[in-house]
């Protein structure tokens, strides 16, 4: 399994911190290369205006190891 967390900035801190709600976790599928996955989950995150994401992949969501770097979306 293969999945893009979003991040976005903490209103106090500036900080960037895990978003929250339904659109914040997107599965990708795992049976395109890394490079269309990151053009995949750079896509959601504009469309829906995450500052940032990360790949993860694993057997779970619970199971999971980090696959990516942060990648910035140029949100700000």
């Amino acid at each position: 399994m293969y999945f893009a967390e979003f991040y976005t900035r903490d209103v106090q801190t500036g900080e960037l911190i895990p978003a929250c709600g339904d659109r914040s976790v997107y599965v990708l599928d795992g049976r395109t290369s890394r490079a269309t996955q990151i053009q995949d989950a750079d896509k959601w995150a504009r469309t829906h205006g995450f500052e940032a994401f990360v790949i993860y992949s694993g057997p779970s969501f619970t199971n999971v190891e980090k696959a990516s770097a942060v990648f910035h979306t140029g949100r700000r």
